[in-house]
């Protein structure tokens, strides 16, 4: 399951950043509460803030401004 999760976030040209924010609100969606705690600190940490997390959610889009 490591091998498969470092397969799938490590490569491909959709970045492990954004890629966490959709595992986010796929876990919103399914109201799966432990995907949801444990991959919003993940996103956390690859740089999205709480209100991104949120706006997420309560807007139902994700809405990503690009890379400086």
């Amino acid at each position: 399951m490591i091998a498969h999760f470092r397969a799938v976030m490590n490569t491909g040209t959709v970045s492990a950043k954004l890629k966490e924010l959709v595992i986010v609100r796929t876990s919103q969606t399914n109201h799966c509460e432990y995907s949801l705690t444990s991959c919003t600190a993940l996103a956390t940490r690859h740089g999205w803030t709480e209100g991104q997390i949120e706006n997420s959610r309560t807007s139902g889009t994700l809405t990503i401004s690009p890379s400086p």
